[in-house]
């Protein structure tokens, strides 16, 4: 009688163990997978944190690369998760100086997006909200001619924020890829990454999924 018991209490771990690893494969099954690269426009607050009242912050490009996975939760929305590299860099005038901050993250972001119920001439539209993180991998500053000094130590090794952002996509001419995608976006630190300073920038970007 144990015996028999102790089999149907296996048998029925080992339905439940398969039917869990079912769900799974069949959510990661259901996954579209993009691949991001674009350009990133960044002014980070450093003319804050300086002690001269006459400072100025201003843009500067950089650019990113990020892998993506999105789940379809019904037909108006869907969960984006993605990992990737993200360069920020900003110009702090002081004067006739300009000194260029530039760094480099290990870049996380989480969004849900919402799919407008409408289509022209063939596209289609979204917009999105949630938050990142992200992990810093090398910050340098640079002033004037100067040589670029590593500004490592002195930058906050974690960053998060809030994002959001709009999306077009549009069916791809390519066989071997299901969409192309177009997106501007815009993040906002919320925590100081030095005294009275917080990361921001836009970006803009092409994705392919695949």
């Amino acid at each position: 009688m144990k015996k028999s018991l102790s089999l149907l209490v296996i048998a029925l771990m080992l339905g439940g163990s398969v039917t869990v690893f079912a769900g799974v494969a069949d959510i990661f099954s259901s996954i579209n997978y993009s691949a991001n690269l674009g350009l990133v426009s960044g002014s980070s607050s450093w003319a804050e944190a300086s002690a001269s009242s006459t400072d100025t912050d201003s843009n500067k490009l950089g650019f990113h690369a990020v892998a993506q996975g999105t789940y379809d939760i019904s037909d108006a929305f869907a969960a984006n998760i993605g990992m990737g590299y993200k360069a920020l860099n900003s110009t702090q005038t002081e004067g006739s100086t300009d000194t260029v901050h530039s760094s480099n993250y290990l870049y996380v972001p989480a969004t849900v997006a919402y799919n407008v119920p409408y289509e022209w001439a063939g596209l289609s539209f979204s917009v999105n909200a949630g938050g990142y993180g992200s992990y810093l991998l090398s910050a340098e500053s640079k002033a004037g001619s100067n040589d670029a000094i590593d500004a490592k130590d002195s930058i906050s090794a974690g960053d998060v924020g809030a994002t959001i952002g709009a999306s077009i996509t549009a069916n791809s001419p390519i066989n071997q890829l299901q969409a192309i995608t177009f997106t501007t976006s815009y993040d906002y630190g919320l925590r100081d990454i030095a005294t009275d300073v917080k990361n921001q920038n836009f970006s803009f970007s092409l994705s392919t999924q695949f």
